[in-house]
């Protein structure tokens, strides 16, 4: 299988969530024990990363990421 776009680093302690033919992973913990505070979006239908590298913020209250699939 063939993956275009920019592909995230490996990681483990994430979040993901299927969305329709997306896939959506959220933040993790990187080799070197980094934390990840970033977004990407897999296109399951055409092998491609739409998004990568979106960064957001950790804050104490819940907060949107508005961004269109």
């Amino acid at each position: 299988m063939k993956i275009r776009g920019q592909k995230p680093e490996a990681r483990s302690f994430h979040s993901a969530v299927s969305v329709g033919n997306k896939l959506v992973v959220i933040g993790g913990r990187g080799t070197q024990n980094q934390h990840f505070a970033d977004v990407h979006v897999f296109d399951c239908g055409s092998y491609s990363v739409l998004y990568s590298d979106l960064r957001f913020h950790l804050f104490l209250f819940p907060t949107v990421i508005d961004f269109e699939l």
